[in-house]
């Protein structure tokens, strides 16, 4: 997250939202840990742009509808997930508002149809190939274990959304 986000924030972008599952989720904390560093870093962090939802697109769609009801202005929106983005996505069409000409949206995950949207959706990639090899080898006996936890890269894949 914080690279995705830095680089919201280099465009220019200071009203980014945050919509991940937190509470209860150590995947969701550590997603938000990455934006509160960056916003923090750049002076501009706001509780009230951090929104606790699942991972899904019902809740992406909800946190934009319950943001630009309560007035909240966006310009971005951090999604702690693919799904997250798609949601927001559609929502902020609904309001006829443009991505991401109006609001920027990236999502974390690399799904599948994240290309296939339009706009295509800017993204955290996962690699998943990456993380079946490192699994395969865990449960390989001829393999030694791991000398600690595995960190697997992320790569920021640019595309249409921000």
């Amino acid at each position: 997250m914080l690279r995705s986000v830095e680089r919201l924030l280099a465009m220019g972008h200071t009203r980014i939202a945050y919509v991940g599952r937190v509470k209860g989720s150590a995947v969701g904390n550590e997603r938000l840990r990455g934006y509160r560093t960056a916003m923090k870093a750049a002076g501009v962090f706001d509780d009230a742009l951090v929104f606790d939802l699942a991972f899904r697109y019902a809740a992406g769609h909800d946190a934009i509808v319950r943001a630009l009801d309560a007035g909240i202005a966006l310009t971005a929106v951090q999604g702690g997930s693919d799904e997250i983005a798609a949601g927001a996505i559609a929502a902020l069409r609904d309001r006829g508002l443009r991505v991401p000409e109006d609001v920027a949206i990236v999502g974390f995950g690399d799904i599948e149809m994240g290309a296939y949207l339009r706009p295509a959706l800017t993204t955290l990639s996962s690699h998943p190939t990456l993380a079946a090899r490192h699994l395969r080898e865990l449960f390989d006996a001829k393999a030694p274990a791991p000398a600690g936890l595995v960190v697997l890269p992320r790569s920021l894949v640019l595309r249409g959304s921000a």
